[in-house]
């Protein structure tokens, strides 16, 4: 039996950890490179283990393990690369030096003072699409 002639009885001939080990590797990387169809493999993760591949308990805590180390890793990137990456994808509309700190100390002012500002009008992050001056073009 090879993978073009039935690929779901190729992949129930699997063992449980290869399976588990993919449904972990899809979670993760569907957080660190967003187009990557994680939820798509996650489901037929669980479609092998209702067929029996593996346990459902193993394909559940391998799936929900995987996106927490995929949030964790994107985070540690955005942290460490968000601002360098802000700039080179939009340099006319970034947030300044001084928003920036702002937020990332919890100082923010803004409209509200329950919730943050926006980093490009310093308004309220609930003021209205055609308020913001960033979004409006002024």
């Amino acid at each position: 039996m090879t993978w073009l002639d039935d690929p779901i009885a190729a992949a129930l001939a699997l063992p449980p950890l290869v399976l588990v080990l993919f449904v972990f590797a899809s979670a993760l990387l569907e957080y660190v490179f967003p187009p990557y169809w994680g939820d798509t493999f996650v489901l037929l993760g669980f479609f092998l283990a209702g067929q029996g591949a593996a346990p459902p308990a193993m394909i559940f805590a391998a799936a929900a393990a995987g996106s927490v180390a995929g949030s964790i890793a994107a985070y540690q990137i955005g942290r460490r690369y968000g601002l360098a990456i802000t700039r080179r994808i939009s340099p006319r509309r970034r947030p300044s030096r001084r928003r920036v700190r702002m937020l990332s100390s919890g100082s923010a002012s803004g409209c509200c003072s329950s919730t943050a500002s926006c980093p490009w009008c310093g308004g309220c992050w609930s003021t209205p699409r055609g308020r913001c001056s960033s979004a409006s073009g002024r």
